[in-house]
């Protein structure tokens, strides 16, 4: 059997120059790396890079030092301050503290982490990878400099070089469908390509439905143009849709959105709507609540 390695494992960057990061937040990252031992939080939404520049700036400006890699969320079963503790006395030199999903440090954790820091040692960075900033402590926060990874930032030379790697027929406005669909999440959006693939080398969106179960442009129309018969007749005539299709709801409310924006055909208040739709979707559990609340809306706002 061969084996074929994941496409995010296979991918993953090798060196600056493939990060999906934003370049100035790169320049400057490399210059107080070089030059600083400073304190760190680095955070931003699952598959935005994160992980990937903390290793590489690890690997690049502290090869020859001593380094402690701690992840909260697998190791929440040992005494994390205790092992921070025990290699910063048993180390004289430069060294980092890596510690990976942050967001997970118990307050207890975070708190012995402040005492750390406020002991100022001069050899010792201490880097904080974690996807909510918020779940930190703020006194943690403001003894940090901290840099947020953005998920609209993609180069898509990149990902042009990746399909034309594995020799993937697929057009400029699917690969920023999947981007929408995957929430900019690097790595879930290497999963589908990958799947994808695996079906057909030509990407399409018919596959895409197939295989997802995924809603997409000609799918919005349909329900948008449906708009103007009466409401029974509209409510039932999308429900069947959806339920034939297998379509998530929240998975049409992302594509509606990202469509009417880019095609500018859109209303301002229905895509205000559509936000407070997808805020209170969740809290919403009868699946034909949910579409009766977004219908009505498309018949109010949408003209």
């Amino acid at each position: 059997m061969n084996f074929v390695s994941q496409f995010y494992i296979k991918y993953r960057p090798n060196n600056f120059e493939e990060l999906l990061v934003n370049p100035y937040i790169l320049k400057i990252l490399k210059h107080l790396f070089n030059n600083f031992n400073y304190n760190y939080i680095f955070y931003g939404n699952s598959g935005c890079g994160k992980s990937s520049i903390s290793k590489l700036l690890i690997h690049t400006y502290y090869k020859n030092s001593e380094i402690l890699e701690i992840n909260s969320s697998n190791d929440r079963n040992i005494n994390i301050y205790e092992l921070i503790k025990h290699f910063i006395y048993t180390t004289s030199q430069k060294a980092i503290i890596y510690i990976d999903e942050a967001d997970h440090l118990t307050t207890y954790s975070q708190n012995k982490l402040i005492q750390i820091i406020n002991q100022n040692y001069k050899n010792i960075t201490i880097l904080l990878c974690c996807n909510y900033i918020n779940k930190l402590k703020p006194k943690l926060i403001k003894r940090c400099l901290n840099f947020h990874f953005n998920i609209n930032y993609f180069d898509y030379k990149i990902i042009n070089n990746i399909i034309l790697n594995e020799k993937l027929l697929i057009s400029p406005d699917i690969v920023d469908y999947l981007l929408i669909i995957s929430n900019k999440d690097f790595r879930l959006f290497l999963n589908y390509i990958q799947v994808l693939s695996l079906y057909d080398k030509h990407i399409t969106y018919d596959n895409i439905k197939k295989i997802y179960y995924l809603p997409n442009n000609h799918d919005i129309d349909f329900i948008i143009e449906n708009r103007n018969l009466n409401f029974n007749s509209y409510f039932l005539k999308i429900y069947e849709y959806i339920n034939v299709n297998n379509f998530n709801l929240n998975d049409i409310i992302t594509i509606m959105f990202n469509y009417l924006i880019s095609c500018k055909n859109y209303n301002v208040k229905f895509l205000k709507s559509l936000s407070d739709i997808e805020n209170d979707i969740y809290n919403i559990f009868n699946i034909k609540l949910k579409l009766a609340k977004l219908l009505i809306n498309i018949k109010l706002f949408y003209k």
